[in-house]
């Protein structure tokens, strides 16, 4: 079960690097960016950064995070951050929500 747990971490943590790397723009090469977008994911920035390895809060911050994304509006170029954006959390493993 200690393994299980440090795998989470582990997975939370380079998830949580690679949002925050999303909503800084690195992504900018391959896409536009949706405003709506980098404001979801901001908010699950701040949301986890508070939450320690608390998995249960963690996952609703996935969840929830999944649902603004889904909620905004991205026309042209910037439809793909969102579609991006969106696999990169739908396809979170730790949480089980695919």
């Amino acid at each position: 079960m200690k393994w299980m747990d440090n795998q989470f971490r582990m997975n939370s943590c380079l998830l949580a690097a690679l949002f925050i790397l999303l909503s800084f723009g690195i992504d900018i090469v391959q896409c536009a960016e949706c405003q709506g977008v980098i404001d979801c994911v901001n908010t699950f920035v701040s949301k986890t950064q508070s939450i320690g390895h608390d998995r249960s809060a963690y996952c609703s911050a996935v969840s929830e995070v999944i649902a603004c994304i889904k909620k905004v509006d991205c026309l042209g170029d910037t439809a793909i951050h969102k579609t991006d954006s969106l696999r990169t959390f739908q396809t979170d493993r730790s949480c089980n929500l695919v």
